[in-house]
């Protein structure tokens, strides 16, 4: 048996693309193909799987037989392997489906964090010759399992030196900032959301630009408690005296957990139509846009760079003028360096972007100087709708 590893080609779009600057990350199908091919003919190699960091985008059934997105058309690439074993988008797929050669590939993945294993089972007779295949899911189960007791104390001592740090108190909220979106999407990557209000106000008041932006794929976790709950994963009150919600640096540093540094610069009218235009590329998706300063208007029924069709400057209470978004005219934005050196397929603007304060310093700042802060939906994106507020 042999094992075959690949990632996804969009590797550049998920990390910050100066991280990877000096390598490739090419079709893994030819690669793939070939390795099977070699494999089975120069090493005597009966089975072939193939794993790697690519996923299906959904599945309609919730058994994963009919599912699509790239793993699903990876399988259809492929030769000469047997097993397809994806990963990073989260979902559940277990299908049967033809290879390239017409051949039959058992394709899998599980549900991402732990929630779900996928045990593949593979049977072959003497000769080696694969007899069957199958896959199903498992629910890891901790039950009658001791934990490690040395591991056990390092956990304990390092949150008991933690602590002070992490259950500081930074400001209250009126409301619970969850990460999910009120469109129901749990990663808040559908519409607008409180948390993506809140980070892009605060960056936008910190500098004094006209707009600011962020990826909703940097929100990792809620802010505050949910509504009902009163104490955090840390043991520690949801709510003030005055029935506040506490927010706290833990939770800064969980919905913000990757370092980002906050850039300015200066825009067009069409390199702002270009921002817009990626963040709703891919409803759904780590890239989709959370905005401050302005409502814009697109439609997901046109195809993606034709979906932004109108933008107006709007503070969150008042409506502005219009924006022209093809004006060789400038404007000032905020955003993170993830998002100006190209990451999530935004445009590379960072050899002209001025590297400011890391995003969390500013977002902790804005709620201190707030509080209590009491983010709302304002309706800044007018998603699939035909006429304008």
């Amino acid at each position: 048996m042999a094992f075959i590893g690949f990632t996804n080609t969009d590797v550049p779009e998920l990390v910050n693309p100066t991280f990877v600057a000096s390598l490739e990350f090419r079709d893994p199908a030819p690669i793939i193909n070939a390795l099977a091919a070699e494999l089975r003919d120069e090493e005597d190699v009966d089975v072939v799987v193939a794993f790697g960091h690519a996923g299906a985008l959904a599945c309609t059934d919730p058994f994963g037989r009919a599912c699509t997105g790239e793993l699903v058309d990876l399988a259809g690439q492929l030769s000469g392997v047997d097993v397809l074993a994806g990963d990073h988008t989260g979902r559940q797929v277990n299908l049967t489906m033809a290879d390239a050669s017409g051949d039959p590939i058992l394709v899998t993945e599980n549900l991402s964090k732990g929630a779900r294993y996928t045990e593949i089972k593979l049977v072959t007779d003497a000769d080696g010759t694969l007899l069957y295949k199958t896959a199903r899911w498992h629910r890891p189960w901790n039950i009658g399992v001791a934990s490690n007791g040395p591991i056990a104390s390092l956990i304990a001592g390092l949150k008991a030196d933690l602590g002070p740090i992490l259950n500081l108190q930074i400001g209250t909220s009126t409301v619970e900032i969850p990460r999910a979106d009120p469109c129901g999407n749990a990663e808040g990557r559908t519409c607008e959301s409180l948390e993506g209000n809140l980070v892009t106000d605060a960056q936008r008041a910190k500098y004094g630009v006209d707009f600011a932006f962020a990826n909703a794929g940097g929100l990792r976790a809620n802010l505050t408690c949910l509504a009902g709950e009163t104490v955090d994963s840390n043991g520690q009150p949801c709510l003030d005296g005055s029935n506040r919600f506490i927010i706290r640096k833990g939770s800064a540093l969980a919905m913000l957990p990757f370092g980002n540094i906050s850039v300015t610069l200066a825009v067009t009218g069409a390199e702002l139509k270009a921002f817009l235009e990626n963040g709703v590329r891919e409803i759904g998706g780590g890239r989709f846009i959370q905005v401050s300063g302005l409502r814009f208007q697109y439609d997901t029924a046109q195809p993606p760079g034709s979906r932004v069709s109108a933008a107006w400057i709007f503070d969150g209470v008042t409506l502005g003028a219009a924006i022209d978004l093809t004006a060789a005219s400038s404007y000032t934005i905020a955003t993170n360096d993830f998002m100006a050196a190209g990451g999530d397929g935004y445009p590379n603007v960072a050899d002209r972007a001025a590297t400011r304060n890391p995003m969390l310093d500013d977002v902790i700042e804005y709620i201190g100087a707030n509080a209590p802060v009491s983010p709302a939906i304002q309706d800044r994106h007018l998603g699939d709708v035909a006429t304008a507020p």
